[in-house]
């Protein structure tokens, strides 16, 4: 659990080759109930990881489900999303990249419905910022009644992308314009995309 940072605490020659190696930080699992009781930590963990994986490529999953939303949960949606917001900045290091926040409609004290939670964050991304991506996995479910934000998905041609999974009900795919005959993704493996709604391809 949270490799690997017990392995810190050997001893000193661990402790100096953990953080002279960047590779060692370049794996990062956050994948949780929204109210787990650890949340308060891993932005801390989030952060560290970033910083002592210096320029390396990156493998992140950061999968949050809230089955329920209480105004409580407020603090623990923001730590989510301001960590999403910080991946997108380092998007030229993405090489295997997982992104799922589900968040149902809210609910009072008492039970009942009261509306949808905010929409989780804007998705756009273009893969000529993320050259290195192998795999891509995005699933931000909004409901509904939900507000509806732009999401678009503007694809270049890869040799590197292997795997593509797309779960968003108001993606919009670009795809460059084109007249040649040369696969987009030759290397391209497993494809797994829903657009119940709104998105085109």
């Amino acid at each position: 659990r949270d490799t690997p940072w017990p392995y810190m605490f050997v001893c000193k020659t661990w402790y100096d080759a953990l953080l002279s190696t960047p590779d060692l930080w370049t794996t990062f699992f956050a994948i949780c109930d929204g109210r787990h009781p650890d949340i308060a930590r891993i932005p801390s963990m989030f952060d560290h990881c970033m910083r002592r994986s210096v320029d390396a490529p990156l493998t992140f999953y950061i999968c949050v489900s809230f089955r329920s939303w209480k105004e409580a949960d407020a603090p623990n949606h923001t730590i989510f999303l301001n960590m999403i917001k910080r991946l997108y900045e380092q998007k030229y290091r993405w090489e295997d990249v997982r992104l799922s926040f589900r968040s149902p409609r809210s609910v009072r004290p008492d039970g009942e419905p009261t509306g949808a939670v905010p929409a989780p964050i804007e998705f756009d991304l273009h893969m000529k910022d993320a050259m290195k991506l192998q795999k891509l996995g995005v699933d931000f479910s909004v409901t509904e009644t939900g507000p509806r934000t732009l999401k678009r998905l503007a694809l270049i041609a890869s040799h590197h992308l292997q795997h593509l999974h797309l779960q968003n009900k108001d993606m919009t795919i670009l795809l460059p314009s084109t007249t040649s005959k040369t696969p987009y993704f030759p290397n391209l493996q497993s494809l797994d995309v829903d657009f119940v709604l709104h998105g085109s391809h």
